[in-house]
Parts: structure tokens; sequence; C-alpha cells
């Protein structure tokens, strides 16, 4: 089955196009200003990477005074069931 351009356009290049691709590259890159828009580009990667660290933080810390206060009253329970001489 042959593919057809529009429905895989990443897939099918012809010579030409790749060409024209590899020559748009080569202007972009030595733009002036391709250097300030990549470190731009990368410090707003860094911010978003850094949110989204600091969020699963939060919610990995969240649930931890819920669950040693369930394991307390658990212990606690259980000291008043089994006596309170057979737990520290």
């Amino acid at each position: 089955m042959e593919a057809n351009k529009s429905e895989y356009p990443h897939q099918v290049e012809e010579a030409g196009d790749s060409d024209d691709i590899e020559l748009l590259k080569t202007r972009i890159s030595s733009h002036p200003l391709y250097g300030r828009l990549v470190q731009n580009h990368l410090n707003c990667l860094k911010e978003g990477y850094s949110w989204a660290l600091t969020k699963l933080k939060e919610a990995m810390e969240e649930p931890q005074p819920e669950t040693i206060a369930f394991i307390n009253g658990m212990h606690s329970q259980l000291r008043d069931v089994a006596g309170a001489s057979l737990l520290p």
C-alpha cells in the first residue's frame, strides 16, 4: 500500500523537500537571535519543570498527616482492644 503524503506528511519526503528543510534549518540556526531564542525556550521549560516538581511535592506531602493520624488512631484502637500492657 502506497503512503499518501496528505495522510503521513512527516513520513513521506521528496528529495527537494529534504533539501528545503535543511536550508531552512540552516537559515534559522544562523540567525543572530537564535541563541537567545533557544535560551529563552530552555528557561521556559525549566520554569515549567520546576512548577511541576513543586506541585508533585505538595501532592506527595499532603496525605502524610492524614496517614499518620490514621495510623495513630489504629494504634490507639489496637491498644484499647489488646490491653495497654501488650503494646508499648
